[in-house]
């Protein structure tokens, strides 16, 4: 199953322990955006603020 997620209305919240995809409430761990705790896996890009990056489009793998 594949998800693709496309617009500037999605992002990533910078958090203590890694980075929290807002509205989705997955957490991923570190910048390598891999969650293997739900066996899910986020890869994309974004542009980097202080402390928010915003991705334009990302994907979430399910395995």
């Amino acid at each position: 199953m594949l998800i693709i997620l496309s617009g500037q209305g999605y992002g990533l919240r910078v958090t203590g322990c890694g980075l929290r995809v807002t509205g989705y409430g997955l957490r991923v761990t570190g910048y390598g955006l891999r969650v293997t705790g739900y066996g899910l896996r986020v890869t994309g890009y974004g542009i980097k603020s202080k402390k928010l990056i915003i991705f334009r489009s990302f994907s979430i793998r399910f395995f």
